[in-house]
């Protein structure tokens, strides 16, 4: 072997400066206690007990991660006609929105807790097979923050669909409070009455599963 791993000497400072380095970004993180083994082992040891104690710290770093508190937030809304921008061809086309806005509340005829806005826009139509596809986005404004969340919706425009007026997505982003959140959600319209023209309306419901960043 030619140039810095030419030897096992220099093989091994060649490992030390690599552990010097992930050490240095690991520690400057926000979990710098995970890794107090590893900095021993380092001032003591050999450079292929400091690799297996980092594995070690990565793998508790995960564990973690993985172990975050799931909270759960469930919010109404009746939803009532939306406002449509018949922006593309004359008619239900792609490129149309739908804009809703209302008050979000704590359960059925609830407390008003909060408000959101959504949109929803047309992105793809398949005359075929009578279905159609909206980008679905919305800003769900609560006490502390805001909570943001999107879903790509597919629509059965046929007479005998039976389609669910279930469908989940993701919880993308958050403010104030919620900053950093991460999840899914899952709303279901109850009582609607559906046009696929011109959208449900109903009582809807929506169950927000998520996880918030260790503070």
């Amino acid at each position: 072997m030619d140039g810095l791993i030419a030897n096992k000497d220099n093989y091994n400072r060649y490992l030390s400066f690599l552990v010097d380095l992930s050490l240095s970004v690991i520690v400057a993180g926000p979990f710098p206690g995970l890794v107090a083994r590893a900095i021993s082992l380092y001032k003591e040891t050999d450079v292929k007990s400091l690799l297996t104690a980092l594995g070690a710290a990565a793998l508790s770093l995960s564990s973690l991660a993985a172990s975050a508190e799931q909270l759960e937030l469930t919010v109404w809304s009746d939803l009532e006609a939306p406002n449509i921008f018949d922006t593309g061809d004359e008619g239900y086309s792609v490129g149309d929105v739908f804009l809703r806005n209302g008050a979000l509340l704590d359960g059925p005829d609830g407390t008003v807790i909060g408000e959101y806005f959504s949109q929803a826009t047309i992105v793809h139509i398949d005359p075929e097979e009578g279905t159609s596809v909206r980008s679905y986005t919305i800003e769900m404004l609560l006490e502390g923050g805001s909570i943001y969340a999107m879903d790509l919706l597919e629509i059965d425009h046929t007479p005998s669909s039976d389609a669910s007026n279930i469908h989940h997505g993701a919880v993308i982003g958050g403010t104030g409070a919620y900053a950093g959140i991460r999840g899914s959600y899952q709303l279901g319209i109850e009582g609607s009455t559906r046009d696929h023209t011109s959208g449900s309306d109903g009582l809807a419901k929506k169950i927000i599963t998520y996880t918030l960043p260790e503070s």
